[in-house]
């Protein structure tokens, strides 16, 4: 394999092709990628457990799905301005993940990019993503979410599991709410469901057990006009849970929720 800076002490630990990091081999806590880099591949960094930090130059436009898979002490990361894309499992399990920078001009952020990102209370997405895949954030302890205005389907699990979730905003223009989106969404207190939507998926809002409130921008023929799956609404705001997925030795009945439609409410 060709080597960028060929002899440079600080490239010994990375496999480089060309322009492209191939595979890191070190043990380093950060990381610097050097100048000229134009790619990281597949599971470049995987389950590279000292990793704290990595710097990533602008030269860089393209990281590869699983990248920093597994890596359990990554703490921070920024994107560099040309990608435009979140690969794949990119960031699954990086458990101590609490800062991540994506830039202007992402388009899509792959399925289950940052699932189980455990320690991750808030994301800013730019404006340019379009598509965000199934279990996009799934197990993550995202306190807030603003979906972004060109997105149009809630993917299947997209929240499922993250149970510190009060708020979201969905933008009008989405048109589905896939299967288990807010699954176990334990502290979700209140939602509006914008009337583009026409489809609600199963067990989309399952074990929602705090959610109160459900706004719909639409009428209520328009609410009853929306396709439901059966169970779409199992157990919200009935079960006193506090770790729905794993189980539950105990419940209180804390009574139904409520649809607030433009022209009534419905209960």
């Amino acid at each position: 394999m060709a080597n960028i800076g060929s002899g440079n002490d600080s490239l010994k630990d990375f496999e480089i092709d060309g322009t492209v990091i191939v595979k890191y081999n070190g043990d380093s806590a950060n990381v610097v990628i050097p100048d000229g880099i134009t790619a990281i591949g597949e599971q470049a960094f995987r389950a590279r457990k000292s990793l704290k930090s990595i710097t990533i130059p602008n030269s860089v436009t393209t990281i590869g799905g699983f990248a920093f898979t597994q890596c359990v002490a990554l703490e921070s990361i920024a994107i560099p301005s040309g990608v435009t894309a979140i690969a794949e499992y990119m960031f699954y399990d990086c458990k101590s993940l609490e800062s991540v920078i994506i830039p202007d001009g992402v388009k899509s952020i792959s399925d289950s990019a940052f699932y189980g990102c455990s320690s991750l209370k808030s994301i800013a997405i730019p404006d340019s993503v379009t598509e965000i895949g199934d279990e996009a954030f799934r197990a993550c302890s995202l306190k807030s979410m603003t979906v972004p205005s060109g997105v149009k389907s809630i993917g299947y699990c997209l929240f499922r599991g993250c149970k510190s979730l009060e708020s979201v905003i969905i933008p009008d223009g989405v048109k589905s709410i896939s299967g288990g989106a807010f699954y176990g969404c334990s502290s979700l207190k209140g939602i509006t469901i914008p009337n583009s939507v026409k489809s609600i998926g199963e067990g989309a809002f399952t074990g929602c057990c705090k959610l109160y409130d459900i706004v719909f921008s639409g009428t209520v023929a328009q609410w009853k006009a929306v396709a439901k799956e059966s169970g779409w609404d199992a157990d919200i705001h009935y079960w006193d849970v506090e770790n729905y997925e794993d189980g539950y030795d105990s419940f209180e009945d804390l009574g139904d929720y409520k649809i607030h439609c433009a022209d009534a409410l419905l209960s």
